[in-house]
């Protein structure tokens, strides 16, 4: 989930959504989600990693690490 709202954050910083219609629908649809998803995804990550005392091996460090990126990438 954390890789799909990367690829939607760069994709859409890249191309302009509203040069079509279809495209500019689809980012208007989607808006909603990705941003709940952009703030929930570390919350959740983070809280199973404090559960599992930080493994290394766990996916969810990924996955918080992506987060990280991707809300750098949007706010920068």
């Amino acid at each position: 989930m954390s890789v799909f709202v990367l690829f939607y954050v760069v994709i859409f910083k890249a191309v302009n959504p509203y040069k079509y219609a279809v495209v500019g629908a689809v980012y208007e649809i989607l808006w909603l989600f990705i941003v709940a998803t952009i703030f929930i995804i570390p919350v959740i990550a983070l809280w199973v990693l404090l559960k599992n005392k930080f493994s290394i091996k766990s996916f969810y460090l990924y996955s918080l690490l992506i987060s990280a990126a991707t809300i750098g990438l949007l706010f920068a």
